[in-house]
């Protein structure tokens, strides 16, 4: 087990921290308060999922560099979310979840930026009032994850299944595969591991499938430069708890000499939304490079 990163891989973590950092403020959801939009919360909950995850059991024992940040990233935003929670209409959004389950994710930011941080934000009550309310609907599997995580349904059976479907039609042909059905699979291993928090009992055929493609799909994104869903399936190589082979680390080292030479990771494709922001379009990538960076730490204790 690594205890310090090597230099490379502290370099890059140290530009992607600070990206992090200088771009916080952006993470709070703008615009007059009302009914926010799951878009609306969208980076900031993927940064507190990031943050859950960098904290979690696999991490802690490894006294990972990242961990003491990501515990003081955590109660930064939790205080900035608070801010904005508070001017919420938490009555309203109720009532949309009622009539939209799926609109419930919106609490889940909070309930987790509480759970990272042990503390309780002025409106913790309507927060679980939203994630009961949903958990009480017919909920997909976006919905079943966050109530996974609010401790409200266990969703690992449903992701499962909803991989097992994916797998049953995949021919063998990395480069015939669509982004879609990527990024579609690795959150059905990403909700069935919960962010490498679980380790299922996977199937022999489920197994087999993860150790034999995972690693040539992650390639052939590699070398498309699509970084963001290259990194999703390292992820997943380490997440699902198979066993990690060269690949995994071949693939850190070329993320890790492209945040070092470009400061950053670059975005792809450059022509997806011209009109995306700028942190828009880097904020995801850098977050699950970040995670996969972290997992150097660990992976030889698995």
């Amino acid at each position: 087990m690594r205890k310090r990163f090597p230099k490379p891989i502290g370099a890059a973590c140290n530009v992607l921290c600070q990206w992090l950092e200088t771009n916080r403020s952006a993470f709070r959801p703008s615009g007059a308060p009302g009914v926010p939009s799951l878009e609306d919360v969208k980076p900031l909950t993927e940064f507190a999922l990031i943050l859950y995850e960098l904290t979690g059991p696999r991490h802690r024992p490894a006294a990972g560099p990242l961990v003491a940040w990501a515990n003081q990233m955590a109660e930064t935003l939790w205080a900035e979310a608070g801010s904005f929670g508070a001017l919420l209409p938490w009555k309203a959004i109720a009532d949309t979840v009622r009539e939209r389950p799926e609109a419930g994710v919106v609490a889940l930011p909070f309930f987790l930026l509480d759970e990272l941080t042990g503390r309780r934000c002025a409106f913790r009550e309507d927060v679980q009032i939203a994630l009961l309310i949903a958990a009480r609907r017919r909920a997909g599997l976006d919905l079943a994850f966050g109530l996974d995580l609010a401790g409200l349904r266990d969703c690992e059976q449903e992701a499962r299944a909803a991989f097992q479907r994916a797998i049953a039609g995949w021919h063998g042909d990395v480069s015939s595969v669509g982004s879609s059905w990527l990024y579609n699979l690795t959150h059905q291993i990403f909700y069935a591991t919960k962010l490498g928090r679980r380790r299922p009992a996977w199937r022999v055929d489920e197994h087999a499938w993860l150790v034999a493609a995972l690693g040539p799909l992650a390639f052939s994104r590699l070398r498309l430069g699509d970084f963001d869903l290259a990194v999703e399936l390292l992820l997943c190589m380490a997440w699902s708890r198979i066993g990690i082979d060269p690949t995994f680390q071949e693939g850190l080292d070329i993320l890790t000499a492209a945040v070092v030479t470009e400061q950053g990771v670059p975005t792809y494709p450059p022509a997806t939304n011209p009109d995306a922001s700028e942190f828009v379009k880097r904020y995801h990538p850098t977050l699950v490079v970040l995670a996969a960076l972290a997992e150097s730490m660990i992976v030889d204790a698995d």
